[in-house]
């Protein structure tokens, strides 16, 4: 009969005095009761001369299967036609001695896996419209309307790019795809949350020797200096229904469904109406988000009622991207 593998039944491993390791494997084989050591040695699926270290959740790339097996024969079970057999092989690092095999990794000098990952980056210059100017003040015509689309609000733009390279013996495709896109969710390389986005990926297989596979992956990642949660004017065509009116004390906002001097919910969109300015003219206004109001407005209520003042404009935080821990990319924290 064919011999057939059925996997590990025992193992063991050390170091001795010179610091080198040694593992040894024995593998249980099934075979016909006239087969002999040389046919128990040459079974599929016994671990390769040259290969690395690598049974279960037990890895280690620095040592190799050495040309040394044994094959001992166990026995059988009353008439049985099969008979089982064990072979015992050794793992090692020592240093070749004369007259041994050439093993399969002896094509390179050193572990691909050992290598230091490779880190570099570039600046990416972009152009966009300023809104506010060097001091923070927003940038507007002298009736209050933004500038928009303007050539002398376009200002430069420099994103920072860091590019890291690094060789895994496990690719980690699904880990890597959920990540892409999502920025950092804690402070990163001297970064805040939110300012490091994963933006691109590449990878490639390759061969260590003539028998191990690594990856070699490459992570580009963009950093923003400003963040890549933006914040915005809260600039609305809306505000709480309501007009311009002049009771005699000078120009009020009276707002239609306010009652006994009480506004109405601002989270309710059917509150809302366009926003006309003080010559009923539709606009657009900056707004308290608090209220729903112009900012700054003094307002009544329509049945009458003492009102009071808005607030100051508002801002509206867009959280573009979700977050990740790109630590666990195993990229360095340090540069």
């Amino acid at each position: 009969m064919t011999t057939r593998f059925h996997g590990r039944i025992d193992w063991s491993g050390g170091r001795d005095d010179d610091g080198y390791t040694e593992y040894v494997v024995k593998h249980m084989v099934e075979a016909g009761v006239a087969d002999g050591p040389a046919q128990i040695l040459a079974t599929a699926g016994l671990p390769r001369i040259g290969s690395f270290w690598n049974f279960g959740n037990d890895t280690d790339a620095r040592v190799w299967c050495w040309p040394y097996a044994r094959a001992e024969y166990i026995g059988r079970k009353d008439n049985e036609p099969h008979c089982w057999w064990s072979v015992e092989q050794k793992f090692s690092n020592k240093q070749e001695t004369s007259g041994r095999l050439k093993t399969c990794l002896d094509d390179t000098f050193e572990n691909p896996l050992l290598e230091p990952q490779k880190v570099s980056g570039s600046f990416v210059e972009n152009q966009r419209d300023a809104r506010y100017d060097k001091d923070g003040i927003r940038i507007q015509y002298s009736t209050g309307e933004p500038i928009l689309g303007s050539d002398a609000i376009k200002t430069d733009y420099t994103r920072a790019t860091v590019k890291i390279e690094q060789n895994v013996a496990v690719l980690g495709l699904s880990t890597v795809a959920a990540m892409m896109n999502r920025v950092n969710a804690s402070a990163l390389w001297g970064m805040a949350a939110c300012y490091v986005k994963l933006s691109r990926f590449s990878w490639e297989r390759k061969i260590w020797g003539t028998c191990a596979w690594y990856y070699t992956r490459s992570f580009e990642f963009d950093i923003d200096p400003d963040g890549f949660d933006k914040t915005v004017d809260n600039e609305s065509q809306l505000a709480l229904a309501g007009k311009w009116v002049d009771q005699g004390a000078g120009l009020f906002y009276e707002v239609k469904e306010a009652a006994s001097g009480v506004l109405p919910a601002v989270s309710d969109p059917k509150n809302y109406s366009r926003y006309t300015d003080k010559s009923h003219e539709l606009s657009r206004a900056l707004i308290d988000g608090l209220t729903g109001l112009p900012a700054g407005a003094t307002w009544n209520g329509a049945d009458g009622s003492v009102g009071g003042t808005a607030g100051p404009a508002t801002t509206v935080t867009i959280q573009k991207y979700k977050e990740a821990n790109f630590l666990l990319l195993g990229i360095p924290t340090i540069f």
